[in-house]
């Protein structure tokens, strides 16, 4: 048996098969929507076109004074 509710804006489905159902039509729905929006094809070169961050070396100052430390064990 089949059951779909809508309660709040979503829908409550019974069975976990109709949930797949509904989830894969939205899938596709939001999927078209960005096509049409150009954004499919720019989330795509957003993450292709990573550059990576230099890494930033910290220089170490020698000190005259003892390091300070903890005195838990």
């Amino acid at each position: 048996m089949r059951t779909t509710k809508e309660e709040g804006g979503g829908a409550v489905v019974s069975n976990s098969s109709d949930y797949e159902q509904i989830r894969e039509e939205r899938m596709k729905e939001n999927a078209e929507r960005m096509h049409k929006l150009g954004l499919l094809n720019l989330s795509l070169n957003l993450k292709l076109n990573k550059t990576p961050r230099p890494q930033i070396k910290k220089n170490l100052i020698p000190s005259d004074q003892p390091e300070r430390r903890s005195s838990r064990y």
